[in-house]
């Protein structure tokens, strides 16, 4: 018997398993020839066309066409397949560990610039947060609501979209568009339901959802330096979203947070150009 554990990575419908009887061939050469494009990608596709609820029975398995060589060649078939594919999740692994050093490294970076500056000789002084260590000793340490202020997003039902090039941005990022803004760019976006720790920034007029925090306030700060601020406060928003039984967050526990920001929008822009160039380094290895 063998057990294809490999539907669900394949796209089908997870939670299930099929058990087939092998006959006159190698169960490994079988295995093989179900996971190809021709058998279990072609009755994937026919199980979402024909069910709301997609499945996939033994039977309907069962009855299609493989080609199935004298046992000898699925031998040697089986080897090489078994060969090339762990050397391909030998590189797949390598390139998962690749992507989250590089990751690792991307918010270093923006750690390191958004609270200590760019100048390695700039004296520093105690911020008086222990997460935040010490901070530039020009540098403003205030609340978040000082630096950039939040209000929640706005119901806009699909039902009444027209279409339009104004982006109707979600929690997860730009999801439609519409006809009319209620919100003026640039501006940053985050969730407050949904997906929640990841910051948008949109350069246009656009309509927030309800999901979403939105800023209304930059408070004379350059976005993009308060953009990647922000993806320093990823935890801070983490943790506030799981204080209720339904995951969200509130504004108004998020202004209190101290935060450090340069005082001249000059050093803002050069951390938010050095920031941009470095990460874009990054992201083209990734």
């Amino acid at each position: 018997a063998i057990i294809t554990r490999e539907l669900s990575k394949a796209g089908a419908i997870a939670g299930y398993d099929l058990v087939l009887t092998i006959t006159n061939a190698i169960p490994e050469f079988i295995a093989y020839s179900i996971l190809s494009k021709y058998i279990l990608h072609g009755q994937i596709y026919l199980a979402k066309l024909r069910a709301a609820q997609p499945h996939l029975n033994s039977e309907e398995l069962g009855n299609c066409f493989a080609v199935v060589p004298p046992p000898d060649e699925q031998e040697v078939i089986v080897r090489f397949l078994d060969k090339k594919t762990a050397e391909i999740d030998a590189l797949i692994a390598v390139k998962r560990e690749l992507l989250g050093l590089l990751k690792e490294k991307r918010q270093s970076l923006i750690t390191h610039a958004v609270t200590k500056g760019l100048d390695p000789n700039v004296k520093l002084k105690p911020s008086g947060i222990e997460w935040l260590g010490e901070v530039p000793e020009h540098w403003a340490v205030i609340q978040l609501k000082y630096a950039v202020t939040f209000q929640r997003g706005h119901d806009l039902p699909s039902d009444v979209r027209e279409m339009g090039d104004i982006p109707v941005v979600s929690s997860a990022g730009i999801n439609s568009w519409h006809n009319k803004a209620v919100a003026k760019g640039p501006a940053l976006v985050t969730g407050r339901y949904g997906t929640i720790g990841t910051f948008q920034l949109i350069n246009q007029d656009y309509w927030p959802l309800n999901t979403t925090l939105y800023s209304i306030d930059l408070r004379d700060n350059d976005v993009r330096f308060l953009w990647y601020m922000l993806h320093n406060l990823k935890e801070i928003f983490l943790i506030n979203s799981i204080k209720s039984a339904v995951p969200g967050i509130d504004r108004n526990d998020l202004h209190p947070t101290l935060v450090a920001v340069p005082k001249t929008l000059e050093e803002q822009r050069s951390i938010a150009d050095y920031l941009d160039t470095e990460t874009e380094k990054l992201d083209r290895l990734s």
